[in-house]
């Protein structure tokens, strides 16, 4: 559902978006160099809080790093234009590729078992709304190295005619039949795998940072200390 609202939100006429926004909020603050807390103050720990523990082998919460007194050094209301400007100043070693690296000792045995699932390259799925998960476009969230991507095997006409479908009250519709084709994606995720062992390394984005020029977003100035 993000994914989907992600996309519709950056059309021009769009003011609003929905969603699991929290989650989006999370994802920034660990990554990106703005917007999040300049500084956080850790609150001392009173009896009520104690009684509270979390227990971070069953339930490892990500964001509880976050559930305490912080300051930020950017207003509120610095507005979207400021925001824009600092995303065009991001340079290389500003961005945390990795930030779950500290906590993945603490995480689940049911999110280390399904690792292998990060590299699928299938669709995902909420009922009437389909988006292609290409992660092998950014395959440094993983530490390893950025090759040049595969063609996409969905053409735009596809994806604007899946954007299309909508959810309304009243009608009942069997999302199972109708996207049946995604779902069987899922019964062969082995098919779909990013098989990429060697680690990344700084050189590699030399030659895909040229295949983006010609393929990506060309408008968009890409020198030397480009992400």
């Amino acid at each position: 559902m993000l994914y989907r609202q992600l996309s519709t939100a950056a059309e021009r006429e769009r003011m609003v978006i929905a969603g699991p926004l929290l989650l989006l909020q999370l994802w920034s603050w660990s990554r990106l160099p703005l917007g999040c807390p300049e500084n956080i103050v850790h609150k001392s720990r009173g009896i009520e809080q104690q009684k509270e523990e979390i227990d971070t082998n069953s339930r490892p919460v990500f964001g509880a790093k976050w559930c305490a007194a912080h300051e930020f050094h950017v207003p509120h209301n610095a507005g979207t234009e400021y925001y824009r400007n600092q995303i065009d100043l991001i340079r290389e070693g500003m961005v945390n590729w990795e930030p779950y690296n500290d906590t993945m000792v603490n995480m689940p045995v049911q999110v280390h078992n399904d690792r292998a699932w990060w590299f699928a390259r299938i669709p995902l799925i909420h009922f009437w709304v389909v988006e292609f998960h290409y992660l092998d476009r950014v395959m440094r969230q993983f530490g390893l190295r950025q090759a040049i991507p595969p063609q996409l095997p969905q053409d735009e006409d596809l994806v604007r005619k899946l954007h299309k479908i909508k959810h309304r009250g009243g009608i009942v519709r069997d999302w199972k039949i109708i996207h049946d084709k995604y779902i069987q994606k899922y019964s062969d995720v082995e098919a779909t795998m990013v098989h990429e062992e060697r680690p990344f390394d700084l050189a590699s984005l030399i030659e895909y940072r040229s295949w983006f020029q010609q393929c990506g977003m060309y408008t968009v100035f890409l020198d030397s200390q480009c992400l």
